[in-house]
Order: structure tokens, then C-alpha cells, then sequence
């Protein structure tokens, strides 16, 4: 049966972003494992850009966490992983300037040395394996250095995958030195990469038995982190917007600021929203060679003139659902309300908290018209 290590070394660069303990690495780890996972695979850097030496030392005190730790061949991080005993220890090259693992291990550069290391961590019953390139001769060097595993580095078939290009050559190469690898009874594992499309890929090669996903995940922030964080380059290459970041008029300064000012709504309010939204791709785009993509999952943007010109004063490319439209008059027609709705331009400036899911979906009801409770749980239902 195939595993699936999932790493989350980047939940550790956001809460060191943010100079805090949250998110907390440990109930990562557990999450991760509740909803499936086989094991937690951490890198610990020589400059410890994200999981720290705290980190590795409380999970690998809970057996119930198995525990894949990353670690360059130098005598010091030997030393961390010799003092933790975490269940399994791949070895890797490091290189401070780059943003993440670039290629496998040179072993015919490195291999007395590594023989020496390998040999320490086997006494110690800590299952090691040997980050190296989809090469035949590596395979063979990684057998007479003493390994029990090794992880293949797919970087270069993700990135093929991605870009729509000819993947096929990689794909036998892999998949060969997978077979070889068997013949020599070394337990086989890959990463670098992966994602959903290339972990189902290589999941048809059955000499693979574990694979190692890092460099695609999903990240969900609350309301601090709409500043103050930066993910530069391909750390970050998507964000997605659940809702409008309008701040609530149940707020004390808004409604203050309200009662005192009658074009509060169209003179302030919208500056609010507006900056928010600038600061929420800024997450994002974080350089003028930084590139990305951002999903907004309000279809009020569409609907509503005065939110899409937030968008309008963005140097962005628009893209939208044009069957937004056609989805939401579907999951009406579900709940069985069609002739309850009115269809119109949304009004962003609704105070009545009735409204407040049919705005989710970029419809509401006439003002003189409420909805029932009802009639919400109906259409929370269909949604």
C-alpha cells in the first residue's frame, strides 16, 4: 500500500512571519494526520528559514506523529537527528540561496562521507533514505553507501506536468530506476513538486511506495493576516478570497462614524474595502517580478459596479465565471424559492441581517420583501 508523507515546513514560515506561535506546528501535524496522512515530513535548515529546532524536538515525542525529518550531511545536523530519533531521516543537499531543494545529492562527490553518516544513523534504528536524481548510476552508489531508501526528486516531471508539456520520457526514466531500485530490495519513495495530477501519475508506477508533497499547499488565514506577511517568489502562487473584506457596520467605529457622517456609506465606507483588497494581493504580488493568481469566491464582484471598480484599480488581467449567473438561479430553483428572488444589482450598503447569506450568493430579496429564516435554511441547503 502506497503512503503519503505531507510536509509543513511552510505553516512554519507563516507563524515565523508573523513572529508568533500561530499557526502552531504541532496541531498542523495532527490535522494533517486526522485526515489521512501516513506520515509528517519536516526540513531543518541549516538557517532554520521555517520548521526550528523546537519543532523537531516536541513531534518527535509523539509517537503517534511518524516522523520523516530532512537534514543536510553535515556533523551537526547528524548530531539533531542522533538526539531526536525521529522515525525516518532523509538526507538532502542544501544550498542557503535557494528557495527550495534543487536536484538530488552528488554522490559520487560525497559518498565516503555519506557511507560514515548513513552508518551512525542505521546504529541508531532511524530508517534513512538518500534524496537523489532519477539516475541508475545513483541508485547503485546509494546501495554500497548503505541505505535502506531512497526518495526520487521529481522536480523536473512536476514541473512538465504543470507547463502541459511531454512528460513521458521523464516518466519511463522514473519509472525505471524505480524497477532497479526493487531489484536491489531498496524501499522506493519520490518527491519534489507533486501535486494532485503528478502524485496520481506516478501512483501507476508500483515499485513507488511513499510520496513526499510539499510545495503545494493550501494556506487559510484569518483576518491578521491580510498584512504583515510576505511570501516572495514561488512561495506563494495563489491566493483565494472567500468574501469582500468590507469591515461589518456592527463594528463601534463604523457605526460611529455612520451616525455622525450621512454619505458615510458612499464617501468612506468603500476606502475601507478597497484598501483591504489591495493589502490581500499584496500577500501575493510581492515584487515586479512576482507573478500569481487570485480567486475571489464573492460573485458579488460581478454584480456589484461599485466593488468590480476595486478591482478595476488593479494592474491585474480579470477573469470571471461567466456561468456565475447560471449556477446561482440552479441552486435557487433547488431550494424551490426562484419566485421568491428578485434579481438585481447588488447593494453593498444592506443592513438588514436577513440578507446576509443571499449576498453570499450575489442575490437579494427585495427590501420590502424579507426572507424568512426558512427560506435561508432552504437555500443553505441547495448551496
Amino acid at each position: 500500500m502506497k503512503r503519503l508523507g505531507i510536509n509543513i515546513d511552510h505553516i512554519a514560515t507563516l507563524r515565523n512571519a508573523r513572529a508568533e506561535n500561530h499557526p502552531n506546528i504541532l496541531s498542523a501535524a495532527k490535522f494533517a494526520m486526522k485526515c489521512g496522512a501516513d506520515l509528517i515530513t519536516i526540513h531543518l535548515r541549516e538557517d532554520r528559514r521555517h520548521i526550528r529546532d523546537e519543532d523537531l524536538k516536541i513531534l518527535s515525542k509523539i509517537k503517534s506523529i511518524p516522523l520523516n525529518l530532512e537534514i543536510s550531511a553535515s556533523n551537526k545536523m547528524i548530531k539533531i537527528a542522533l538526539k531526536n530519533k525521529p522515525k525516518n531521516v532523509c538526507i538532502v543537499p542544501e544550498k542557503r540561496n535557494e528557495i527550495t531543494t534543487e536536484g538530488g545529492l552528488n554522490l559520487k562527490k560525497n559518498k565516503k562521507r555519506l557511507k560514515y553518516l548513513i552508518k551512525k544513523l542505521n546504529n541508531s534504528k532511524i530508517r534513512t533514505s538518500l534524496f537523489i536524481n532519477p539516475s541508475i548510476q545513483d541508485i547503485k552508489v546509494s546501495k554500497e553507501i548503505g541505505v535502506k531508501c531512497i526518495e526520487i526528486h521529481t522536480g523536473k516531471i512536476s514541473s512538465l506536468v504543470k507547463k502541459n508539456k511531454n512528460y513521458k520520457n521523464e516518466f519511463f526514466k522514473i519509472k525505471n530506476c524505480a524497477k532497479f531500485a526493487k531489484s536491489l530490495n531498496l524501499e522506493v519513495h519520490a518527491g519534489h513538486g507533486l501535486d494532485y495530477k503528478t502524485t496520481k501519475l506516478l501512483s501507476k508506477i508500483e515499485e513507488i511506495q511513499e510520496f513526499n508533497r510539499n510545495e503545494y499547499s493550501i494556506l487559510f488565514g484569518v483576518d491578521r493576516f491580510w498584512s504583515g506577511v510576505d511570501f516572495p517568489g514561488s512561495t506563494l502562487s495563489q491566493g483565494i478570497i472567500v468574501k469582500a473584506p468590507n469591515p461589518s457596520i456592527n463594528n463601534p467605529l463604523i457605526a460611529h462614524q455612520k451616525m455622525w457622517d450621512p454619505n458615510f456609506f458612499h464617501n468612506t465606507y468603500p476606502i475601507y474595502g478597497k484598501l483591504k483588497l489591495r493589502q490581500g494581493f499584496g500577500r501575493l504580488i510581492r515584487s515586479m517580478s512576482d507573478k500569481g493568481g487570485v480567486v475571489i469566491l464573492d460573485s458579488r464582484y460581478l454584480y456589484s459596479q461599485w466593488l468590480y471598480s476595486h478591482l478595476e484599480d488593479l494592474p491585474l488581467e480579470i477573469f470571471y465565471n461567466e456561468n456565475q449567473e447560471k449556477i446561482m438561479r440552479e441552486v435557487l430553483r433547488k431550494a424551490g424559492l426562484t419566485k421568491e428572488f428578485h434579481e438585481r444589482r447588488i447593494d453593498p450598503f444592506l443592513e438588514v441581517e436577513q440578507y446576509e447569506f443571499i449576498e453570499d450568493l450575489g442575490i437579494s430579496g427585495e427590501k420590502d420583501n424579507l426572507l424568512s429564516k426558512d427560506s435561508l435554511e432552504k437555500i443553505r441547503r441547495a448551496s
